[in-house]
């Protein structure tokens, strides 16, 4: 699965459901549940990053900024129950979902250290 595969998957996992508000909490809580959905793992925060599995692969990548910035630019007119408005994507808002990302319950505390022995290669050999 290549990233943009990936980036497809999860913007189908988020729904075209409207949001209630639209903050960056409600985004986040979202964006986390539709990436667990596509990658069959929790995601886990680790190391001072955020982390998600590809089972494709069955490795840990990690959730970088420039992956949430497109996440979250996908959801750009989601519809908001509450104004009634489309979502507007800015950076304030991307960089607020990739901040309440990090803040939900994904800390692993040495996840990565307690790790069993073995090695692990991006192409699977």
């Amino acid at each position: 699965m290549t990233t943009v595969d990936l980036e497809n998957s999860v913007r189908a996992a988020f729904g075209s459901g409207e949001l209630a508000r639209g903050s960056a909490a409600e985004v986040a809580g979202r964006l986390a549940a539709a990436l667990e959905r596509v990658t069959t793992q929790p995601l886990v925060y680790d190391m001072g990053t955020l982390w998600h599995y590809r089972p494709a692969t069955g490795t840990w990548w990690q959730l970088d900024d420039s992956m949430v910035t497109r996440l979250v630019m996908r959801l750009d007119g989601t519809g908001c129950m509450e104004s009634g408005r489309p979502l507007k994507v800015s950076g304030a808002l991307w960089r607020d979902v990739n901040a309440a990302l990090t803040a939900l319950p994904h800390e692993r505390s040495g996840f990565f250290a307690r790790a069993l022995s073995g090695l692990a290669f991006a192409n699977g050999f």
